[in-house]
């Protein structure tokens, strides 16, 4: 008889509401490091350690408007000017609006010889739409300067805006095109395969200030009654394999059983001499639960002493970015990832929460719906984006004809709640917020059955 094991998989969205999703971590962390006190002081630590005086989230929107507007990328700008125009905007929006459409139709209209020669005061229009957005006094123009200069500062103002207003939707549609903020990571990352000093300082004061912002947010969330918040209390005597960083689940779930960070966690480091995986010795005793130093004590007593200049004698964090392409330096990651294929291989039923097989995660992807289709599991998906999932797996051409299959409505036994069913892949439009009511949306996972609807 088949085991009936039972594996959770746990996506960022089962920290939402908690942490900020993908595309909102860079603002978050950036105000962490700008405005609150402790990010202050991380900030200040990670810089003279390192020795980068004036490097930021700040500098890199710079670097990124700099290469944009240097060498423009007709696709990207089509790219942005359709996301803009596909907003409805409020009134007090549509300035914002006009303006990153004014600057985009200039990019692609006019060469960049022209840009470079001509002068800003030709473009009266173009002023006139920075100055109804409120940004005329962020944008220091003279009578010399170019229409080029002129789109490279406005552009540089629009990000730095962002980063302190990323819920603006006209600017988080900017940011997302124009920001690729993998492969800034990736790009940075190389350097430990080239050497490239200046590329490794960056990446390990990047890495190191994530680290901050998480565990930080983390440690502020514990003194929160997490009863009622947090997705991970509600769910028992289950395997689990989490995508994310934070010690959550473990804390939660069972501190004895061992939890399978896929793509790494904040307790852990790299030594980047040896490749090792070594646990911050904050973190290594088994009460750490209950007797956590702050981050900022983690950050001065376990990181600041390890944290060289020279890579070599250096550690960063063994948290894997959103890479899409997955550069390894530790052999412990590898037999992680052996580990939790070889769970999802031996469970009956696999449940994945607040995931949305994004294609950076195709490796990971790729050992979930390998099953789609089969009799061996149950698949259950539970993410709000109904649209996104069904499209994924529609449209993923290794689930060959399993595409072709209609999709059948379904309940969840004992409850309202309606699912789409696909051979043996469920997938149930919910949050962690709905999951955690037990009134409205509970559910046993290992119990998790379903009625055919009519």
């Amino acid at each position: 008889m088949k085991d009936e094991k039972t594996t959770v998989v746990f996506g960022a969205g089962a920290d939402c509401g908690i942490f900020p999703m993908t595309n909102h971590l860079v603002a978050a962390i950036n105000r962490f490091l700008e405005h609150d006190e402790t990010g202050k002081q991380t900030d200040r630590l990670l810089k003279k350690t390192l020795g980068l005086k004036h490097y930021g989230y700040s500098s890199i929107m710079d670097e990124v408007a700099f290469k944009f507007v240097r060498k423009p990328d007709c696709l990207q700008i089509e790219n942005i000017m359709r996301r803009i125009q596909s907003l409805s905007p409020t009134p007090a929006e549509k300035p914002l609006c006009d303006l990153i459409l004014g600057l985009c139709d200039e990019m692609r209209n006019c060469p960049k010889k022209v840009r470079e020669n001509d002068r800003i005061e030709s473009r009266p229009d173009l002023q006139k739409l920075l100055d109804a957005a409120g940004l005329g006094k962020m944008v220091t123009v003279y009578p010399e300067t170019s229409v080029n200069a002129f789109l490279l500062k406005s552009f540089r103002v629009l990000l730095h805006v962002y980063l302190e207003d990323p819920e603006n939707k006209a600017l988080h549609q900017l940011f997302k095109t124009m920001v690729r903020f993998d492969a800034i990571l990736l790009e940075l990352f190389l350097g430990f395969y080239n050497g490239n000093q200046t590329d490794i300082r960056r990446y390990m004061y990047v890495s190191w200030t994530m680290w901050a912002f998480f565990v930080y947010t983390e440690q502020n969330f514990l003194l929160k009654n997490v009863e009622k918040h947090c997705i991970y209390t509600k769910i028992k005597e289950c395997s689990a394999i989490t995508l994310n960083y934070t010690t959550l689940v473990d804390r939660f779930m069972g501190i004895n059983r061992k939890v399978l960070h896929f793509h790494g966690s904040a307790v852990n480091y790299i030594d980047c001499g040896t490749r090792e995986e070594i646990t911050l010795p904050s973190f290594s005793s088994s009460n750490y639960v209950e007797k956590t130093p702050s981050m900022l004590e983690v950050l001065e007593n376990d990181v600041l002493p390890l944290l060289h200049p020279d890579w070599n004698h250096s550690i960063i964090p063994s948290m894997i970015p959103p890479f899409e392409i997955k550069p390894i330096i530790a052999s412990d990651t590898i037999e992680t990832w052996h580990k939790a294929l070889k769970v999802l291989d031996e469970s009956r039923k696999i449940v994945v929460i607040g995931y949305s097989f994004n294609h950076v995660d195709m490796h990971f992807n790729d050992n979930i719906i390998k099953w789609a289709g089969g009799t061996e599991k149950e698949l259950f998906i539970i993410n709000p984006d109904l649209k996104s999932i069904l499209t994924y797996f529609d449209s993923c051409l290794r689930l060959g004809a399993f595409k072709d299959l209609p999709w059948e409505k379904v309940a969840i036994k004992g409850t309202d709640i309606i699912c789409l069913k696909k051979s043996n892949v469920v997938i149930i439009p919910g949050t962690t917020r709905d999951i955690m009511s037990e009134t409205d949306f509970y559910i046993d996972i290992k119990e998790l059955c379903l009625r055919e609807e009519n």
